[in-house]
């Protein structure tokens, strides 16, 4: 429609939407987004089993997901619905899904060093046999992967895969798990090495409006916007430093990138100086103490006078003349200024 959200899975007018273990087909459908969520996988892995049992699907013979027996595919010939699932009770009493070999899903690795991180690999074939675990990752520029000490015991087959850093970035890891008697079973995840220390921009407002310098009793919001998302632990916090000090203060969070501040300002003279205190990125690195941009604010201070011809405003300090530069109302025709000390 007219304005509305084109999508993979879902399109629409709003994004409000929550999609939870659902996919769609990036290379059919064309889109490599959706509205409100689901994850978008190739053809080839909408009609591999594995996504689906991870995601929690319950498929009939299977019982790891539940025993209602909801969903059926042909999942080892691919020729029934293109061998992406359907409901079962579209395929009466016949039951084609085949139990694939089931590797157990890997969590996202997240690091800030450049150490192996080894992982212990689980293939389940209930059809027993031989199994081979096999890895691959989408940059080896990033990450190389290699599989050692496959062993199996019954139906369970284990193996370790080891990650080699190559440099800071991100790539997906396949896991893939062959059998002869099964549907080959695989499991993806993220690698992610991040060694840079994340940095924030300061933004002043009062009400809503961006501010270039601060008075007493003003109420400033400081908002921090960080380069990357920021974990929720250890705290985020701010102090200040020249006009108010400010020890090290909890931030309110707003979202993965941005935390606030409600700076009232006290009686003082001079510049505002801010520095980011504790808090890290989702790999651990400490943030930047120093702002990239904002890390000052300084301070205005109304002259005494009245700006007639007989009281006129005496500008006598920097904050004087900050006030002046900034008060353009003060400016027009009948105001009178005189300046007392060498600024």
């Amino acid at each position: 429609t007219s304005g509305g959200l084109p999508g993979g899975l879902m399109g629409g007018n709003s994004t409000q939407s929550v999609v939870t273990n659902s996919f769609w087909d990036t290379d059919v459908s064309g889109q490599s987004t959706s509205v409100g969520g689901g994850t978008g996988k190739t053809t080839v892995e909408m009609t591999a089993a594995n996504i689906y049992i991870n995601a929690g699907w319950d498929f009939e013979i299977e019982t790891a997901n539940g025993s209602d027996d909801i969903w059926d595919m042909d999942n080892a010939n691919t020729t029934v619905n293109s061998g992406y699932p359907f409901f079962s009770w579209e395929n009466g009493s016949t039951v084609l899904y085949d139990l694939p070999v089931v590797v157990t899903a890997i969590s996202d690795v997240t690091t800030q060093t450049t150490a192996d991180q080894v992982i212990t690999i689980t293939a389940t074939d209930a059809d027993g046999g031989s199994t081979t675990i096999a890895a691959s990752s989408s940059d080896e520029a990033v990450a190389t992967v290699s599989i050692s000490g496959t062993s199996t015991s019954g139906t369970t087959t284990t193996a370790t895969l080891t990650i080699t850093n190559v440099a800071e970035g991100t790539s997906t890891i396949t896991v893939t798990a062959s059998n002869a008697n099964s549907p080959m079973g695989s499991t993806t995840f993220m690698y992610q090495n991040d060694v840079t220390m994340p940095t924030a921009s300061l933004a002043h407002t009062i009400s809503g409006s961006t501010v270039g310098s601060v008075g007493v009793g003003d109420v400033v919001l400081v908002t921090a916007t960080f380069n990357e998302d920021i974990a929720d632990s250890p705290v985020m916090q701010i102090s200040g430093s020249g006009l108010n000090t400010i020890s090290a203060t909890d931030m309110t969070k707003v979202d993965a990138t941005t935390y606030t501040y409600s700076w009232t300002v006290a009686s003082g003279s001079g510049i505002q100086t801010w520095a980011l205190e504790t808090g890290t990125d989702l790999s651990g690195n400490v943030i930047t103490s120093a702002p990239s941009s904002g890390s000052t604010m300084p301070m205005h201070v109304a002259p005494s006078g009245s700006g007639t011809e007989t009281d006129p405003y005496l500008i006598a300090t920097l904050e004087n003349l900050l006030w002046f530069s900034q008060a353009s109302g003060e400016w027009g025709a009948g105001k009178y200024y005189e300046q007392t000390a060498d600024i």
